[in-house]
């Protein structure tokens, strides 16, 4: 509820992502329970895979032929894809409203 109420009630482009997931197994909060607290469905869920990640820091000649790292490839274009365009219509709509700056001062006098 509060995530909303900062957003203005709105919650529908929030992408809720788990990240490290497997890290401390035994310690951790069940997705169904995120969800469940946040009255919002996981977008993501990042696996701890340090080996992974630290394997193509260096080299990523072969990243995406790796299965694992190209599901979570995947996952993660997935969620960005989203922000960028969510950000590409927020600019629109800004320029619509003479530029930023009044774009931000309509929401403003709105409230």
């Amino acid at each position: 509820k509060e995530i909303a109420e900062i957003r203005g009630g709105k919650k529908n482009d929030i992408s809720l992502v788990v990240n490290k997931q497997g890290q401390s197994k035994a310690n951790e909060v069940d997705k169904g329970d995120i969800q469940e607290a946040l009255e919002l469905p996981v977008s993501a869920v990042l696996p701890y895979k340090p080996d992974t990640f630290i394997k193509y820091e260096s080299d990523i000649k072969d990243m995406f032929s790796d299965k694992e790292f190209s599901a979570l490839a995947t996952e993660i274009l997935s969620i960005l894809s989203k922000i960028l365009l969510a950000q590409g219509e927020v600019a629109v709509a800004s320029e619509n409203n003479s530029g930023l700056l009044g774009g931000f001062l309509s929401k403003l006098k709105a409230k």
